[in-house]
This record gives C-alpha cells, structure tokens and sequence, in this order.
C-alpha cells in the first residue's frame, strides 16, 4: 500500500516549491523575506548511537571516555551522568568517585562523524539543503535544514518538526528542533528557549524572542561568554543595549557578527548560508509511502513511475540528464542510493529504465522505504534529432543505437573502462590523444583533430620498435633494407618525411621525421628517425594502399 505524493520541482530532491517560484528562492540564498531554517539540536548524540541497542536497558548511567598520555577523561555523558555531576573533561576516576558503577566506552570521534554524515543525508527526505552545525559541545550534534518552500509537504511548519522530532526519537535520538529565519536564531532557540515556550519562531519575532536568553546562545566562545559575564552582560538583552562601536573595540567584529546573526541584523538572512553536503539539484521528484515497501521488485515498477515525471520537467527546461541517482530512504534512517550517467544528454525513460536495471539488483530495502527519491544532478541542453521526414538516411538512427550502447556499456562495466579518445594539440603522435571517459561532459571537440599532412597508421604502437638498418637509404631516406621482428623488409616505396616536433616551448627538443615505407610484400609501416641519434624505429602499421587510396 502506497500513497502517491510525487513532488515535481526545482530546488532539490523534495524542494516542494511551486514551478513559477524565482530561481533564487527555489536555492533558499536569495535572502528573500520568508527563508525558514530549522535546527536540530542532538544533545547526546555520541551516547545515543553507541548505547542506542540497549542503552534503555541499563539501570546505571553511562559515559564515553578518552585515554591519552596515561590520563583518562570524560569525553560525553548520558543525562543521568549529568544529574550526578559528572560532565566533559572530568578525569574518569574522579567520576567514579560520583558513581562507581557507571558504565563507560572509548570514544571514537571518527565514526560519530560518519553516522552524522548518514543522518543529514537521511534528512535530505526533507530538504536537499542540509548541513552539519561545527558549533557543538563535547558528545553533541547538530543540523540545520533549509525547509524554505517544502514544509507544506509535510503537514505545514509544525507537521515537519513533529515529524522530524519523531523519527529522531525512533532511531534512538533525544533532540530538540527548532524553526526561524536564520540559522543563528534557530541555534539559540533550540538549545536555550524556555520549557514552555513553542519551537517555531514567526518571522519577524526572533529579535524579540531571543533577548532573555544567555550570551552563551549566540555561538561565541566559552572565554568569551565567561568575558561578557564577568562584565555583567549575562543576557543578549544587555549586549543589544550597548553601543556597537564599544562591543566591537573591545571584544572584535565577531561577537557583532554572531549577535546580528541572531537577532536577524544583518541585512538579509542569506548573510549565513548553510553549506549543504550534498549539492542540491534543480531537477527532482520522490515518492512517499503510507507503509513501507518491503519487496525489491516493486523497486523497478515505482522507478518507471517517476521517470516520465522527471523527463517532463527536463523537457520543460530543453534539457536532458547526464547523471542520474535514484535514491532509497529506510524507516531505519539509512539510505542507498544507485546511480546510472550518460554519453549524451537524455530524457527517454524507457533507455533511461534500462540502464539502472542492473542497478537495481544490488539495492536492499530491508528493514523497509518510506520514500523514493529520482535526482539529475548534471544536465546538459538536450538538442533533438530529426529522426524521419527529413533525416539524411539510417545513419541518425545508428548514431542513436551507438548512444544507446554505449551509455549501457559504460554504466555495466565502469565509466572509466568505455572512453574516447579526445584530441590533444601535441605533435608527436603517442601524446596526441587522451583518454575521456564516454559519460565525461562535455563530450570531446571531435573538429579539434589537426588535419593529418601525411597518411596516418591504423595501429600505433605505445612505444617505438627499433629496427636494424641492412642496406641505408640516400641521405635521410628511409633505409632500403631493414630487419624488424625478426623479418627482413626491403623498400619499394616510401613516402616522407614528415617532420614531428617535441614541446619545444617546454624545452623539449625531441624531434622525429616519418616515412610511409611500402616493402616487397606491400606491407605499409610507419618508419621515423630521431635527429638526434638518427636511430630507425617502427612506430605504427598503416592501411594497405588499396585501402587507403
């Protein structure tokens, strides 16, 4: 069972804005009046992901320590541990002196980072603008979503948070969320609002709101607070009172920056972007389901319905996708995600079907998806080929059966592994071509080739093969008899010379000269010298003179 609620727009994977929205707010940077941004404060997140097995199961209260040059601290406690007087940077001894049965486990800063990282990607189900908050303490965490245009997908501003706030309890999270115009005034107002007070700042009230809350909530640092409390200033209140040449002479520019941030000084809201972790994309639709989906082959059959959905806006746009994610959103908080790119711009689902097809094998959706997401990260202007009534013969419909076989070799078997080989402006012929891959974009200047001032070889060897000169030719002629491979050659033609350059502007001075030597047998090679030591080498093997001419 399903509910249909596909979402098609620009701004991100589930941007819910309206398709006549100004390009800049689709972003949520254009400052307009109106961005909404919520934080998410995740007070012990360190504890909860560590402990979040069992954690409900322990009667006593738990810690996670660090040890280092023979001294052992408290890197985060559990709320319980806190009520004890236990806290960050305590020695562990002293704490067991609190409470000698309190449970304890090594810290391990790198994997509380990656399963930060899995959290704001699961949250991008919300938003595509969702970046990780560096202002934290010891053992916390924190987000902030961008939901400027999307909350009315989720039931309105309140319905989000209270969907959100749910799923975090779900996971085993304790959280506290909060919705404002600007990320500072969310920060203060997650972390420092009254009991009683309601999460959602309306616009225009968080100047207001946040004047009874400590110094502490405008995210300045602890000497300076300590500072600032010293000095009597305890509340945002009293540092709003004074004048801001006087704060900025004796604390600096950034305790007026952080305070502006706040109370939404600083001209407009935009004056603190949030760095999403993933680049948002304009062109994106999703699915959610009433419960979740359980069987791996409804993946493909619910991917056939957003295709069309996202080829339409793209055609709407005259442009086509040359990378394309499809990604799953797990009841558990995971995601996965599968990816498919191709050679040329593209909006056919049905080709489009098939190049994730094998893609689709390797996702799982155990425990269960809640939403389905079908992104275009890169697109490219999408030129439509005129396929009948005045096509010029069958050769527009192989260019397309070879795009088509390309994109499906390429995804199968690795971009890196289909390539083409894209014209470089060098002269010696070993550099004057480079690999790109065939999903690269753009895709190469095939008119950069340099025209070719003599006949080029089917074959190019990567490396020169000397060869033994029997009978030389008159003066730099190409030698009338030579022993290559262990065979011997005699001249009945030859062609030249064809003088190649090194990147003598690099201070190279490698220089070569080229024959089209035809033997006795009318095998074609392709014979240079070197000036330099006027050594003979066999470089390539050319087309026979009747398939050349």
């Amino acid at each position: 069972m399903f509910m249909n609620v596909d979402v098609s727009g620009g701004g991100g994977p589930f941007p819910g804005l309206l398709d006549d929205a100004p390009l800049g707010a689709r972003s949520g940077l254009s400052g307009r009046p109106g961005r909404r941004i919520a934080a998410a404060w995740l007070r012990n997140f360190s504890i909860n992901i560590r402990f979040k097995s069992f954690h409900n199961l322990k009667e006593n209260p738990v810690a996670l320590i660090r040890h280092e040059a023979g001294r052992s601290w408290i890197v985060a406690a559990d709320s319980r541990a806190q009520a004890l007087g236990i806290a960050p940077g305590q020695a562990v001894a002293d704490a067991r002196a609190l409470y000698p049965h309190l449970v304890t486990e090594e810290a391990d800063p790198a994997r509380d980072r990656r399963m930060l990282e899995r959290l704001a990607d699961w949250c991008g189900r919300y938003t595509p603008w969702v970046g990780i908050d560096a202002a934290v303490g010891p053992g916390e965490a924190g987000l902030f979503l961008d939901i400027t245009g999307s909350a009315h997908l989720r039931g309105g501003e309140a319905g989000l948070l209270a969907d959100l706030a749910r799923r975090f309890a779900r996971f085993g999270l304790e959280n506290r969320l909060s919705l404002a115009e600007t990320p500072g005034s969310a920060w203060a107002w997650a972390r420092f609002r009254p009991a009683e007070a309601p999460p959602i700042l309306a616009p225009g009230t968080a100047a207001m709101a946040l004047r009874p809350l400590p110094v502490e909530a405008l995210r300045i640092p602890a000497a300076t607070a300590e500072t600032l409390r010293r000095l009597g200033l305890r509340r945002i209140a009293d540092l709003a009172a004074l004048p801001r040449p006087a704060l900025a002479a004796r604390f600096g520019a950034e305790l007026l920056r952080r305070l502006d941030q706040a109370l939404v000084r600083a001209g407009e809201p935009a004056a603190e972007p949030i760095a999403p972790r993933r680049p948002p994309t304009w062109y994106a639709v999703h699915r959610d389901f009433a419960e979740p989906l359980m069987v791996p082959a409804a993946l493909a059959p619910s991917l056939a319905r957003l295709l069309p959905r996202l080829c339409r806006l793209l055609e709407r746009d005259g442009r086509g996708a040359r990378r394309l994610v499809f990604t799953l959103y797990r009841i558990d908080g995971t995601t996965a995600s599968a990816a498919i790119g191709t050679s040329r711009a593209a909006r056919d689902p049905a080709h489009l079907a098939k190049l994730f097809a094998p893609k689709l094998e390797t996702l799982d959706p155990d425990p269960g998806i809640e939403t389905l997401a079908l992104e275009a990260p890169e697109t490219a202007p999408f030129v439509a080929d005129q396929s009948g009534l005045m096509a010029a013969g069958p050769e527009r419909g192989e260019d397309a059966a070879l795009t088509a076989l390309i994109d499906r070799l390429a995804n199968r078997l690795g971009a890196e592994r289909v390539f083409y080989l894209a014209p470089r402006t060098l002269h010696l012929p070993e550099r004057q071509s480079r690999s790109v891959s065939a999903l690269a974009a753009p895709a190469p200047d095939w008119s950069a080739w340099p025209a070719a001032a003599a006949p080029l070889p089917l074959r190019l060897f990567a490396t020169p093969e000397p060869v033994d000169v029997l009978e030389p030719g008159a003066g730099i002629e190409a030698p009338q008899a030579f022993l290559w491979r262990g065979r011997i050659h005699r001249r009945a033609r030859a062609d030249g010379p064809d003088r190649r350059l090194g990147a003598w502007w690099q201070g190279e001075m490698m220089a070569r000269d080229y024959w089209a030597v035809t033997d006795s047998a009318g095998r074609r090679l392709w014979l240079c010298r070197k000036l330099a030591t006027g050594r003979w080498l066999v470089h390539g093997i050319l087309a026979p003179e009747s398939e050349a001419a």
